[in-house]
C-alpha cells in the first residue's frame, strides 16, 4: 500500500483506502475522514458507520500521528436505540478527551468550521 524510494527508504506514494483494508497494517500517519453530516443517514447507517471496532482500527493504525477530520454531527448524534447511543458515546468521549484546545475557527459558505 506504500511505495518506498529504494535509495532513501522514504515513501514515494502513500496509501488511500478503507479502514477494513488497513486491518493489521500500520502507517506513519493516518488521516481518518468521518465527514457525513446528514443525521438521517448517520442514524440509518449507524450500525456500520459508528461500529466501535471500525473506530478502534482507524485510530490504532498510526505509528506517529492520527488526524481525524469529522463532522460536528457525528459528535452530536443522539439515538434512543441503545446500541447506537452507546456507539455514539465513543465518538463524544473521543472529542471531549482529545480535542481540548481549539486551534482555529472560521466561517465557510455560511457554516462554522472549527479545528
Amino acid at each position: 500500500m506504500c511505495v518506498l524510494d529504494a535509495a532513501s527508504g522514504l515513501p514515494v506514494r502513500s496509501a488511500i483506502d478503507t479502514v477494513e483494508r488497513f486491518q493489521g497494517g500500520e502507517r506513519t500517519v493516518i488521516l481518518v475522514s468521518a465527514t457525513e453530516s446528514d443525521r438521517g443517514y448517520l442514524l440509518a447507517s449507524s450500525e456500520f458507520l459508528l461500529d466501535p471496532r471500525r473506530l478502534t482500527v482507524a485510530l490504532s493504525r498510526a505509528k506517529r500521528k492520527t488526524i481525524l477530520v469529522a463532522s460536528r454531527t457525528i459528535f452530536e448524534l443522539f439515538s434512543p436505540h441503545e446500541e447506537v447511543f452507546l456507539n455514539s458515546q465513543l465518538w463524544k468521549n473521543l472529542l471531549l478527551r482529545t480535542c481540548t484546545t481549539r486551534l482555529w475557527e472560521s466561517e465557510r459558505a455560511g457554516t462554522l468550521v472549527t479545528a
